[in-house]
């Protein structure tokens, strides 16, 4: 179950659609490298539950996001996926995000 955050997030970024599906990719990965950065990481976290529904419905993206360096730079680092998933699990959001929407 999406938390309202979440859902509101990913409300946003569904209005972003009519710029394209890159453009609300990048934006997500944007967004989640900054929050990051920032250390704003449960709001990084709610984006990063986000974009894995985003990305769920967009198996053509699977491959592009293996080559995004600021993808990797997020995701691929050990320790931020391991912050994000370990915030993601602590919320009860990883199984039923991927198993409801």
């Amino acid at each position: 179950m999406l938390s309202l955050k979440q859902k509101q997030l990913f409300a946003s970024y569904q209005l972003n659609l009519q710029k394209g599906e890159w453009f609300v990719y990048e934006l997500m990965v944007s967004d989640m490298q900054g929050l990051m950065d920032l250390g704003a990481q449960a709001l990084a976290t709610d984006v990063l539950v986000v974009f894995r529904i985003f990305m769920r419905d967009r198996p053509q993206f699977n491959a592009y996001v293996r080559r995004t360096p600021a993808f990797k730079g997020l995701y691929g680092n050990r320790s931020a996926r391991r912050t994000l998933d370990s915030l993601i699990a602590g919320a009860g959001e990883a199984n039923s995000v991927c198993n409801s929407h």
